[in-house]
């Protein structure tokens, strides 16, 4: 079964306005009827077999009727229309382009897989293409691309971030030498060391931020932290109270 376009103002086409008007809508019914059978004929239909169609809705000798007025053509025992034709190619260029463009859009991807490949093979960032690449009609897949950290890119640096690795006491030693701070080295590792090299709850990023924190502070440590750790390194310091007692100081 196929389709064609009706013409939204056929009504007021010059031969269907005669046709109607001279046999009433008989004719017009028979015309659309002749077009239906013409067209899935592919525009050629015998005029025996088209008499006998139009002889169960309409009066004896329509086609007659449809060839004077010059919707239909009657040439040695066949019947054609110039309107059913002129649809027919219009539906035929129509299925070309489709097919056309189907071919380029697909012969664009492959090439375009092909270039990737030939540039950056066996790369992440190149469409997968399959053995039979050959058949275009066949949608290529393209490989999850890993995400990676450049100068354009817009993810946050924040994001990636290196392991942290807490440093031994020389390099603490080391490094508030170069910045003559006066922080004590063993003090700032035995600190962080008891509080698992937190800062609060969160994990240490920095241990360079936070000897400069200890810095600022007068080479302790932060006033929300400067509560003593006492650990195995720390001793304990003693003096005597008044009354005689120990008390224990930190």
């Amino acid at each position: 079964m196929g389709w064609f376009r009706h013409d939204t103002d056929a009504r007021n086409d010059i031969k269907m306005r005669r046709i109607a008007r001279d046999v009433g809508l008989a004719g017009i019914g028979a015309f659309w009827v002749a077009v239906e059978v013409l067209y899935d004929n592919g525009g050629t239909a015998s005029e025996s077999d088209l008499r006998d169609e139009l002889d169960f809705i309409a009066p004896p000798g329509m086609l007659d009727v449809l060839a004077q007025y010059g919707l239909v053509t009657i040439t040695e025992g066949f019947v054609t229309s110039a309107r059913v034709q002129e649809e027919i190619d219009y539906q035929r260029e129509c299925e070309q382009r489709k097919s056309e463009h189907g071919r380029n859009a697909a012969n664009a991807r492959w090439s375009n897989a092909r270039a990737c490949a030939g540039m950056h093979e066996h790369t992440d960032e190149c469409p997968t293409m399959p053995d039979d690449a050959h058949d275009a009609t066949i949608p290529y897949l393209t490989k999850k691309k890993d995400i990676s950290l450049s100068k354009d890119s817009s993810i946050s640096k924040e994001k990636v971030q290196l392991r942290f690795t807490k440093p031994s006491v020389d390099e603490v030693q080391s490094y508030c030498t170069e910045r003559n701070n006066g922080v004590d080295p063993e003090s700032f590792w035995d600190f962080y060391e008891s509080k698992g090299w937190k800062v609060g709850n969160t994990p240490m990023k920095d241990w360079q931020a936070a000897v400069r924190t200890w810095e600022k502070s007068g080479s302790r440590a932060p006033a929300a932290q400067r509560k003593k750790i006492v650990t195995d390194k720390v001793r304990r310091s003693e003096s005597v109270n008044p009354d005689g007692t120990l008390n224990l100081l930190g």
